[in-house]
Protein backbone atom coordinates (compact mmCIF):
# COMPACT_ATOMS: atom_id res chain seq x y z
CA UNK A 1 0.00 0.00 0.00
CA UNK A 2 1.89 3.82 -0.95
CA UNK A 3 1.64 6.11 1.42
CA UNK A 4 -0.90 9.12 0.84
CA UNK A 5 1.38 12.11 -0.15
CA UNK A 6 -0.10 15.37 2.20
CA UNK A 7 0.52 18.89 1.49
CA UNK A 8 -0.84 22.03 2.04
CA UNK A 9 -1.30 24.74 -0.45
CA UNK A 10 0.54 27.69 -1.20
CA UNK A 11 -0.06 30.62 0.64
CA UNK A 12 -0.42 34.62 -0.95
CA UNK A 13 0.26 36.58 1.92
CA UNK A 14 0.80 36.16 5.82
CA UNK A 15 2.88 33.66 8.39
CA UNK A 16 3.35 30.58 8.29
CA UNK A 17 4.22 29.12 11.59
CA UNK A 18 5.84 25.47 11.22
CA UNK A 19 7.55 22.91 13.58
CA UNK A 20 5.22 22.98 16.09
CA UNK A 21 4.54 19.94 18.28
CA UNK A 22 1.51 18.06 16.59
CA UNK A 23 -0.38 17.98 20.23
CA UNK A 24 0.60 21.98 20.18
CA UNK A 25 -0.94 23.09 17.16
CA UNK A 26 -4.64 23.96 18.15
CA UNK A 27 -3.17 25.43 21.24
CA UNK A 28 -1.30 28.18 19.30
CA UNK A 29 -4.14 28.71 17.71
CA UNK A 30 -6.44 29.27 20.77
CA UNK A 31 -3.87 31.46 22.26
CA UNK A 32 -3.55 33.22 19.15
CA UNK A 33 -7.66 33.60 18.94
CA UNK A 34 -7.17 33.26 15.86
CA UNK A 35 -11.18 32.34 14.98
CA UNK A 36 -11.27 35.02 12.63
CA UNK A 37 -8.38 34.78 10.37
CA UNK A 38 -8.21 32.24 7.08
CA UNK A 39 -6.29 29.88 8.07
CA UNK A 40 -4.78 26.43 7.07
CA UNK A 41 -4.06 23.65 9.42
CA UNK A 42 -2.36 20.81 8.82
CA UNK A 43 -1.19 18.31 11.69
CA UNK A 44 0.37 14.72 11.98
CA UNK A 45 2.69 16.04 9.19
CA UNK A 46 5.94 13.75 8.65
CA UNK A 47 9.00 16.01 10.36
CA UNK A 48 12.71 14.88 10.82
CA UNK A 49 12.94 17.12 13.55
CA UNK A 50 10.16 16.43 15.37
CA UNK A 51 8.68 12.87 13.82
CA UNK A 52 5.10 14.45 13.27
CA UNK A 53 4.61 18.40 13.14
CA UNK A 54 1.77 20.44 12.73
CA UNK A 55 2.09 23.52 10.65
CA UNK A 56 -0.37 26.90 10.45
CA UNK A 57 -0.52 29.20 7.93
CA UNK A 58 -2.85 32.19 8.32
CA UNK A 59 -3.64 34.66 5.69
CA UNK A 60 -2.96 38.33 5.55
CA UNK A 61 -1.54 38.64 8.81
CA UNK A 62 2.29 39.13 10.19
CA UNK A 63 2.43 38.00 14.32
CA UNK A 64 3.21 40.61 16.71
CA UNK A 65 6.20 40.45 19.28
CA UNK A 66 3.48 39.49 21.67
CA UNK A 67 2.19 36.81 19.45
CA UNK A 68 5.52 35.66 18.45
CA UNK A 69 6.33 35.53 22.44
CA UNK A 70 2.71 33.32 23.06
CA UNK A 71 4.05 30.76 20.45
CA UNK A 72 7.71 30.55 21.49
CA UNK A 73 6.10 29.60 25.00
CA UNK A 74 3.80 26.32 23.94
CA UNK A 75 6.31 25.82 20.57
CA UNK A 76 9.81 26.86 21.46
CA UNK A 77 11.56 25.59 18.44
CA UNK A 78 8.85 26.60 16.19
CA UNK A 79 9.98 28.46 13.25
CA UNK A 80 8.18 31.46 11.34
CA UNK A 81 7.91 32.58 7.66
CA UNK A 82 7.00 35.96 6.41
CA UNK A 83 5.05 35.58 2.71
CA UNK A 84 4.78 37.76 0.19
CA UNK A 85 3.75 37.44 -2.99
CA UNK A 86 3.74 33.70 -2.59
CA UNK A 87 7.46 34.20 -1.35
CA UNK A 88 8.88 33.86 1.46
CA UNK A 89 10.46 37.44 2.44
CA UNK A 90 11.78 36.10 5.85
CA UNK A 91 12.08 32.98 8.12
CA UNK A 92 13.32 32.71 11.34
CA UNK A 93 13.45 30.30 14.15
CA UNK A 94 11.54 32.10 17.38
CA UNK A 95 13.67 33.64 20.12
CA UNK A 96 12.71 31.83 23.26
CA UNK A 97 12.46 35.53 25.34
CA UNK A 98 14.57 35.49 28.82
CA UNK A 99 11.71 37.34 30.09
CA UNK A 100 8.13 36.89 29.66
CA UNK A 101 5.71 39.65 30.13
CA UNK A 102 1.82 39.15 29.95
CA UNK A 103 2.17 35.97 28.50
CA UNK A 104 0.68 33.58 30.75
CA UNK A 105 -1.21 33.32 34.54
CA UNK A 106 1.02 32.97 37.88
CA UNK A 107 -0.33 29.46 38.39
CA UNK A 108 0.56 30.65 42.43
CA UNK A 109 -3.18 31.47 43.88
CA UNK A 110 -1.54 33.96 46.21
CA UNK A 111 1.14 35.87 43.80
CA UNK A 112 -0.27 39.47 43.59
CA UNK A 113 -0.58 38.95 39.63
CA UNK A 114 -4.01 37.24 40.44
CA UNK A 115 -5.09 39.87 43.29
CA UNK A 116 -4.36 42.96 42.11
CA UNK A 117 -4.40 44.69 38.42
CA UNK A 118 -0.56 43.79 37.66
CA UNK A 119 0.95 42.37 34.89
CA UNK A 120 2.52 38.72 35.00
CA UNK A 121 6.64 38.46 34.61
CA UNK A 122 8.28 35.53 34.26
CA UNK A 123 11.88 35.00 34.16
CA UNK A 124 13.35 31.99 31.32
CA UNK A 125 15.31 29.59 34.00
CA UNK A 126 15.72 26.61 31.25
CA UNK A 127 14.18 26.65 27.16
CA UNK A 128 14.70 22.67 27.14
CA UNK A 129 12.92 21.90 29.41
CA UNK A 130 10.23 25.23 29.72
CA UNK A 131 11.32 26.31 32.83
CA UNK A 132 10.35 30.26 34.33
CA UNK A 133 10.41 32.07 37.40
CA UNK A 134 7.49 34.27 38.64
CA UNK A 135 9.35 38.00 39.13
CA UNK A 136 6.76 38.86 41.97
CA UNK A 137 6.26 35.38 44.43
CA UNK A 138 9.36 33.63 42.58
CA UNK A 139 7.48 30.52 42.21
CA UNK A 140 9.37 28.31 39.37
CA UNK A 141 7.06 26.80 36.37
CA UNK A 142 7.30 24.77 34.12
CA UNK A 143 5.27 25.17 30.51
CA UNK A 144 1.78 24.02 32.18
CA UNK A 145 1.03 27.84 32.96
CA UNK A 146 -2.21 28.83 31.44
CA UNK A 147 -1.62 31.59 28.38
CA UNK A 148 -3.40 34.76 28.48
Amino acid sequence: MSEKKRSISALKNGTVIDHIKNENTFKILQILNLKDEHLMIGTNLKSKKLGKKGIIKVADKELSKEELNKVSFVAPKATIALIKDYDVKKKFEIDFPKEFVGVAKCGNYNCITNNEPVETHFFTLSQDPIIVKCKYCEKVFSNELEII
